[in-house]
């Protein structure tokens, strides 16, 4: 069978919530449809600005409008000298003054509190900026609680953040299809127990992604759980369900808090992580996504009692066009033309023994990941495809043979090459602790 690829530009990213778009000045998706790995490059940094950069910039209307996160950003105090937080309310304006600040450091066994600080009758605290690298700055005054993750350096740029009312973390755990009672939990310094039908619940933690320690059987593993999502301007309770047959993994993206448009990760330390959709239109092709007002961003994820949130979608595919497709997928972390400081735009996960996910539908999928090289190249690595069937099945990946080649992995696509259905949900890189996550970060 005749070879070919499917070439997918950057501004994929833009089409987080659309499914439309073009930009060839970056190539993010190239699938051989033999399943070989293709290779490409990417095209020159110009001042072309990235999608990307649109998402990032687009992302600060959504985070201010739909994003359940607590890490929203109001205009540095420029009296502040480099290193310093401080919090107002989301109810008034005035600083927070005599409130408890942590500092969380992450590590391969859960996160460990290295400082213990008060606001200070001015409204600020001086961080440790020694302890480089991302760190969790946890604040709580009363009902009002924040945590971010920042990236400490020399001469961080001083920042003041939004505490509101505490809010719950509830989920169930199962095993085998069935609950897992009596295991003990932990989020911060909050400690819990699943009850008989191994549900948990935790209550007044700061909004956003949080790290749940669970021991089960002797055994101790690390979940990352979410609080809640906005959808039209009204909070909704997340409920976070934890297999324990997945054994230990990070969580990529589970659509849960769909509305924010990010991954799991990039929602968790701040970084892009845009879910995109994209087709061969772009490229000549008339492949399209079947859907009402254009493929509307409500219907691209649907939920039910079984799974919560999942993504799907219904693919028209132009057969007749030598390189048709239709795919979804996301970027771990930031455009490399929008790297700052604080961010990183490629993570090594040559250490994970896979990637795992839950899907059904019809049709063959062709899973990609996309490497970045030292030279400014870019791989597109492609395992055999995929043949769906129409029930739920765990599909796993093992990388024994591709892990010399995800040093430095920048986005993973999911692409149908012929008419069907995609319902995918829980994509996971086993074997990672999700607390390493920002340690694996890279910038070429």
């Amino acid at each position: 069978m005749k070879s070919f690829k499917i070439m997918v530009s950057a501004t994929a990213l833009v089409a987080a919530l659309t499914g439309c778009g073009d930009d060839s000045s970056k190539v993010v998706a190239v699938i051989d449809h033999e399943g070989n790995i293709a290779t490409d490059s990417s095209s020159s940094k110009g001042n072309t600005k990235s999608s990307s950069s649109v998402a990032k910039d687009s992302g600060t209307e959504i985070d201010n409008t739909y994003s359940s996160s607590s890490q929203s950003d109001v205009e540095t105090d420029e009296d502040y000298e480099h290193g310093y937080v401080g919090y107002i309310s989301d109810r008034s304006i005035d600083p927070i003054v005599g409130g408890v600040v942590r500092t969380w450091k992450p590590t391969e066994n859960g996160l460990v509190m290295v400082s213990v600080d008060s606001i200070d009758k001015e409204g600020k605290v001086k961080l440790n900026t020694s302890l480089e690298g991302f760190n969790l700055v946890e604040m709580q005054k009363d009902d009002l609680k924040s945590m971010r993750w920042l990236f400490f350096r020399e001469g961080m740029e001083s920042g003041i953040y939004v505490a509101k009312e505490g809010v719950t973390v509830t989920g169930i755990i199962s095993e085998k299809g069935e609950a897992v009672a009596g295991a003990k939990l932990k989020i911060l310094d909050k400690e819990s127990t699943t009850n008989s039908s191994g549900e948990f619940e935790f209550e007044g933690l700061p909004d956003g992604v949080h790290f749940m320690t669970v021991e089960h059987n002797g055994e101790s593993r690390i979940y990352q759980v979410q609080t809640t999502r906005t959808v039209r301007f009204t909070e909704e309770q997340i409920v976070n369900r934890i297999n324990w047959d997945y054994g230990v993994y990070t969580l990529l993206t589970g659509y849960e808090d769909w509305s924010s448009g990010r991954t799991v990760v990039g929602n968790t330390f701040g970084l892009v992580g845009p879910t995109y959709f994209f087709t061969d239109s772009s490229q000549g092709g008339n492949s399209r996504f079947k859907g009402n007002v254009e493929f509307a961003h409500a219907e691209k994820f649907k939920q039910d009692d079984q799974m919560g949130v999942y993504m799907y979608f219904n693919a028209d595919i132009d057969e007749e066009f030598e390189n048709h497709f239709a795919l979804t997928g996301f970027i771990l972390g930031e455009d490399d033309r929008e790297l700052g400081d604080d961010n990183y735009a490629y993570f090594d996960i040559s250490e994970a023994s896979g990637l795992s996910f839950d899907a059904k539908g019809t049709g063959k999928l062709v899973v990609q990941l996309v490497v970045h090289n030292s030279d400014g190249s870019t791989d597109y690595v492609t395992p055999a495809g995929i043949e769906l069937t129409e029930e739920w099945s765990v599909y796993n990946l093992p990388f024994d043979e591709l892990r010399s080649k995800l040093t430095a992995v920048e986005a993973i696509n999911f692409a149908l090459t012929e008419d069907g259905e995609l319902y995918l949900d829980n994509v996971r890189l086993d074997g990672i602790v999700p607390t390493k996550w920002p340690l694996l970060g890279k910038r070429l």
